[in-house]
């Protein structure tokens, strides 16, 4: 089998240089945001269990803090409680 080798026109070699570049600086970048994706996924993994964790935490102290709120009411009646002044606001009527 013969082969032959040809000179190709100059501008075609430097369009086909030029696509070319283009092309590998296109597959360098998908392959950035691939690894952009990855690690975002990883962080929204971490990200979820903390708030699952704290999600927990959060429900625990809400039980805690009505439970609280119950041993004022049977103590005080229900009435307005003033955290930064350590006062709670009821009608006397009602305790009794």
């Amino acid at each position: 089998m013969e082969t032959k080798i040809e000179q190709l026109p100059k501008e075609v070699v430097e369009t086909l240089k030029k696509l070319d570049s283009k092309l590998n600086e296109i597959i360098h970048l998908i392959g950035k945001i691939d690894l952009d994706i990855h690690n975002f996924e990883k962080e929204i993994k971490k990200l979820n269990s903390k708030k699952i964790s704290l999600m927990e935490d959060y429900s625990e102290i809400k039980l805690e803090f009505d439970n609280q709120l119950k041993v004022l009411e049977n103590r005080y009646a229900k009435g307005t409680i003033n955290l930064n002044e350590g006062t709670i606001e009821y009608n006397v009527m009602m305790k009794q």
